[in-house]
C-alpha cells in the first residue's frame, strides 16, 4: 500500500510540475473572402476590403442600425511602382505607404456628402453605424474610379 501511495505521489508530483505552453495564433490579414458579419447591440457588423484597389464588395445592402468597417489590406509589389508617374490611378506618390514603400498603398474612404472623410493607410481601419436609412455612396479620392456604395434599407 506504501508503495503504491508513493508511486501515486511521485506521479503527482510529475504531472504538477508539466505545465502546457499555450501559444496564441497568428491574425491572418483580412482579405475579401473574409466578411465579418457578427451581430453586436446596434446590428450587424460587416466589413469592405480595400484590396487591389477597388472597394470589396463595392455594393453594400444593410439596415438601419448596423455598422461597416472598411479595412485597407491592399499590398503591393515594389516592381508596380517603378514608374510611379505613368501608372495609371497611382499618379500620387503619396498614396504609397511611407513607413512600407514597398508594400502599403494608401486608400481614403471619401462619402460624398461629407459624412465619412477618412485617409487609410495599409492596415488602417475605419468604422461607422448608419442610422438612417438611404443610399450613401463614396470613393477613393487617389483615384476617384475606384467607387462604391451603401444601401440603407
Amino acid at each position: 500500500m506504501k508503495y503504491i501511495t508513493a508511486v501515486l505521489l511521485v506521479i503527482g508530483v510529475l504531472l504538477a510540475g508539466c505545465t502546457v505552453e499555450q501559444t496564441q495564433p497568428q491574425t491572418a490579414q483580412p482579405t475579401a473572402e473574409m466578411v465579418d458579419t457578427s451581430v453586436t447591440e446596434s446590428g450587424q457588423v460587416y466589413q469592405v476590403i480595400m484590396e487591389s484597389g477597388q472597394f470589396m464588395p463595392r455594393d453594400l445592402e444593410i439596415k438601419a442600425g448596423d455598422t461597416v468597417e472598411w479595412v485597407n489590406v491592399d499590398y503591393r509589389e515594389e516592381q508596380e511602382f517603378d514608374d510611379v508617374e505613368s501608372y495609371e490611378g497611382f499618379g500620387n506618390p503619396d498614396k504609397m505607404d511611407d513607413q512600407n514603400p514597398e508594400q502599403g498603398v494608401h486608400h481614403t474612404v471619401t462619402f460624398n456628402d461629407g459624412l465619412v472623410d477618412v485617409t487609410l493607410p495599409t492596415g488602417g481601419m475605419v468604422s461607422h453605424t448608419f442610422t438612417e436609412k438611404g443610399v450613401y455612396s463614396y470613393y477613393d479620392q487617389y483615384d476617384p474610379a475606384v467607387q462604391g456604395s451603401i444601401i440603407v434599407g
